[in-house]
């Protein structure tokens, strides 16, 4: 296991700048994932991290001992990580073993020492009885095995993972994401792994780190990321959102925001001063809809205006006053388009976040 950092990290193609200073320390054992959409420089900087680009600025330190700075960069090879590609990059006219073994014999490491190696390996990934199948007789998903198997087995201090499952189907890929955080943690490797699949993030990280134009927009837990989002873009890349604006009109031990043609909306959370440009955010799933009329906070009448059946949910639209509410209900019921109901959400799901 080995700890990485990222000290002010700059990589810049021409005028362009891909990754903006960037400060980050991933823990030793952690599985680390680099979120966001095209573009964000979430690729670039795991390919500085595993010495593929030169940097900038700044420097990368693994174990507190430098890897690249502007003037040096210390070789791949050297750097003891192993890396998994979005294309499997296994080698189509060998066999399994000889996939594991090519870089082992590199290596120079005894016979003796290759057969272990690959036996353990093949044996971690569910693909002990493989070994002499040619890579042409597996499936995507078997593949994708020998490809992470061929980085295990060099015993790499860091595993690096450029969307691994992104040529997988749907299926596959969602099992293959529970698989890999498995023998992440069976293995107890640091972990940097790239996505733009927040739900595939969601699985397997400790931390995610939301990247936006270079910059590091948020880092934290998934359930972090999720349940407290710092900025709208985070708000509005993880998970689904009503996203709605209004201006402060009470702030004492909870705050209450006047939305839309007078609607109040009340969070717990506070800071705020009367009369502050706010968004709120509110979570599909935390909006509850019925047909009772008590009273309370954030308790409005308002009409059905649209349903959609989704098996294990109702997703459904509701107006109140002029504001649309969108809600995920389960189980699913059958709604009535146009019929009166009651909205109701509680104050500690409402988050609130300063205009800009």
């Amino acid at each position: 296991m080995s700890h990485v950092r990222l000290d002010g990290l700059v990589k810049a193609y021409g005028g362009s700048v891909a990754v903006n200073r960037i400060n980050l320390d991933i823990e030793e054992g952690e599985f680390l994932v680099l979120l966001g959409p095209s573009g964000c420089g979430k690729t670039t900087t795991l390919r500085c991290i595993a010495g593929l680009e030169d940097i900038t600025d700044g420097q990368i330190l693994i174990d507190g001992q430098p890897v690249s700075t502007s003037t040096l960069t210390t070789p791949p090879e050297q750097r003891q990580m192993g890396m998994v590609f979005q294309s499997y990059a296994v080698w189509p006219h060998m066999s399994v073993a000889e996939n594991l073994a090519f870089g082992l014999k590199l290596q120079k490491l005894p016979k003796i020492e290759i057969e272990k190696r690959i036996t353990e390996v093949l044996d971690l990934v569910g693909l002990g009885s493989f070994a002499e199948r040619g890579i042409h007789e597996l499936s995507g998903g078997q593949q994708q095995r020998v490809a992470l198997a061929r980085a295990v087995v060099l015993r790499p201090r860091v595993l690096l993972f450029d969307e691994p499952l992104s040529n997988l189907d749907a299926q596959l890929r969602e099992h293959m994401r529970f698989e890999l955080r498995q023998l992440q943690q069976r293995l107890g490797i640091t972990a940097i792994y790239v996505t733009h699949d927040q739900q595939e993030a969601m699985v397997v990280a400790d931390r995610i780190v939301l990247m936006n134009k270079g910059r590091i927009e948020q880092i934290g837990t998934p359930r972090q990321l999720y349940r407290q989002p710092e900025t709208l873009f985070a708000a509005g890349f993880i998970g689904l959102a009503n996203s709605l604006s209004g201006a402060v009109i009470e702030a004492s031990e909870t705050t209450t925001v006047r939305i839309g043609a007078g609607v109040p909306l009340t969070s717990l959370q506070t800071g705020f001063e009367i009369g502050a440009n706010v968004k709120l955010i509110v979570r599909p799933e935390e909006v509850r809809v019925g047909f009772d009329d008590e009273d309370g906070p954030n308790r409005f009448r308002g009409t059905l205006k649209e349903c959609v059946f989704l098996g294990n949910i109702a997703d459904i639209t509701v107006m109140v006053g002029q504001t649309l509410f969108r809600a995920q209900i389960s189980p699913a019921r059958d709604w009535t388009v146009g019929e009166q109901v009651t909205l109701s959400i509680d104050p500690s799901a409402v988050t609130l976040i300063p205009a800009i």
